[in-house]
């Protein structure tokens, strides 16, 4: 009997450290416990998501690839199925794991598409999914989201990126069904004693010795902004817009954020308000949780009370804009 193992989320939970070491070690995986992690790249998610969006020009990767039209969507999601599919027809495994973390962005019809084609290669399906405390959550989020040309402004104003555990979970319940569900706490993975790569070995079933040698082997990600850093790149985005008419902005390099990540300084935070805004919204999410799947999760959102550092000052724009046009007009004078 073939079983799959589908690690679909939630992103930022420290998915770029376990997704490394075990794709390093997959031969060892196959060869030793007939354990498949398909070699279309350490993190699947570029692969998978646009295999079941309605429209796989609205992932970023593709649009990152300058995929604009209908033709050209449909030429690279038939790749990407013939890649998949390539690694699932070799012979000799008894599990397949995925990690793909973007998948707890899709729709339900999504899900079930990717549902039903992984049932035309195993027999059961189990899904784990890593939540994370909803303040520290949208704060990364917000630091990923300007990585990808997003403003500050723009995101509040829209809307915050708020976890959404409800509809996320919902979503996948719908697809797989209540019972394949493992849901963990991102807080607890990392506390593993031998951390987030441990957590999921652990978790994908990996016997212990050869989870050691991943263990041993694994290097920590750790790409979190500066407060500075953080906002000179939202200012950025804002000045020198990152994508214009759907496509990448020649104006921009892809060795600005490397540059802008050697800011140091104080950890890249949101102001009180928007914190509170954070928390009161996420409250029926902590609710649900509690109710509806049993978790007792993040007991501090529910109370009106909160720590906020003091410290947390956000940098003005008028700096901000002058580091933003000094990196651009240093990037754009090499050309």
């Amino acid at each position: 009997m073939k079983r799959a193992i589908v690690h679909m989320g939630m992103p930022k939970t420290a998915t770029t450290s376990f997704q490394n070491a075990v794709y390093e070690h997959r031969h060892t995986l196959f060869d030793r416990h007939r354990i498949l992690y398909p070699a279309v790249g350490a993190n699947h998610t570029n692969t998978l998501c646009p295999m079941f969006l309605p429209d796989p020009r609205s992932h970023i990767s593709v649009k990152m690839m300058g995929i604009t039209t209908p033709e050209q969507a449909e030429r690279f999601v038939s790749n990407c199925f013939q890649k998949m599919e390539a690694e699932l027809s070799i012979g000799g495994w008894d599990t397949l794991v995925l990690s793909a973390e973007g998948l707890a962005n899709l729709h339900t019809g999504a899900l079930r598409d990717l549902r039903s084609w992984l049932d035309g290669f195993v027999d059961e399906i189990e899904v784990i999914y890593w939540l994370r405390h909803p303040v520290s959550f949208t704060v990364s989020v917000i630091q990923q989201m300007l990585k990808g040309g997003e403003t500050i402004d723009d995101m509040i104003d829209r809307m915050l990126p708020l976890s959404n555990y409800q509809r996320r979970l919902e979503n996948a319940i719908a697809a797989f069904g209540a019972e394949a569900m493992r849901i963990y706490r991102f807080e607890d993975c990392i506390q593993h004693p031998s951390g987030p790569v441990g957590a999921f070995c652990e978790q994908i079933y990996v016997p212990w010795e050869t989870a050691n040698t991943i263990i041993d082997s694994a290097t920590v990600e750790n790409e979190s902004m500066s407060m500075l850093c953080g906002y000179t790149l939202d200012a950025l985005n804002r000045l020198v817009p990152m994508f214009k008419d759907g496509v990448f902005n020649p104006l921009r390099q892809n060795g600005e954020l490397a540059k802008l990540l050697t800011i140091k300084g104080p950890r890249f935070a949101l102001d009180y308000e928007n914190t509170r805004r954070i928390r009161e919204a996420s409250r029926p999410e902590i609710a649900w949780l509690r109710d509806k799947c049993g978790l007792d999760f993040y007991p501090d959102m529910l109370v009106d009370e909160f720590a906020h550092p003091e410290s947390v000052q956000i940098p003005d724009r008028e700096t901000t804009e002058s580091l933003a046009l000094l990196l651009s007009d240093l990037h754009n004078s090499k050309k």
